[in-house]
């Protein structure tokens, strides 16, 4: 009986250490993985740029939604996924009001923005100035669906002046740009 129990201890006592080991050299072999990518600049790919004002059509600014939140408008959806943000248009009409100051964009953003076009969806967003203006940041178009931007001046507009990168890539296939 003695010896089973010294027999049962050793192997007990092996097995802790060999778990004790091998989690010791996974987190060796994690932490160098991960100085390495900092070092080498592998940890992002883009600068990001917190999206800090969404403009569409007349209703002017919209409220940020928290994350895991939701904003709904006519025509378009904003949510707010661990501060991620996706503009889905699902047949909407947007188009941009003129003001004292002028004919303002019918769509603009400051900071990255997914701009999602629903599956099967035809948008139309008009604007007798630039149609839709990125002020900082990466706008994202993409989807499924159609968008049709019709402008007096640029259809997509990226500040290149501005302190922070900007940037838009049109992934949709669906997208026609003209004028009036």
């Amino acid at each position: 009986m003695q010896k089973i129990s010294k027999e049962f201890a050793g192997r007990t006592i092996r097995a802790i250490m060999f778990i004790l080991l091998v989690i010791l050299l996974c987190t060796a072999i994690s932490g160098v993985g991960i100085y390495l990518a900092s070092k080498y600049g592998l940890t992002t790919s883009v600068e990001q740029v917190p999206l800090t004002s969404l403009s569409i059509g007349e209703d002017r600014e919209i409220e940020l939604p928290i994350r895991g939140r939701m904003t709904e408008g006519e025509g378009w959806k904003l949510r707010n996924s661990r501060d991620v943000f996706t503009l889905t248009l699902d047949n909407a009409v947007i188009e941009g009001p003129v003001t004292k100051e002028g004919p303002q964009p019918a769509i603009s953003v400051t900071g990255d923005l997914i701009l999602e076009l629903r599956k099967d969806s035809g948008n139309w967003v008009s604007s007798q100035g630039v149609g839709i203006y990125s002020e900082a940041g990466t706008l994202i178009i993409k989807g499924e669906g159609s968008l049709v931007i019709q402008s007096l001046g640029q259809a997509l507009y990226a500040n290149q002046q501005a302190d922070a990168p900007c940037a838009i890539e049109v992934e949709a296939e669906h997208v026609e740009t003209g004028g009036p």
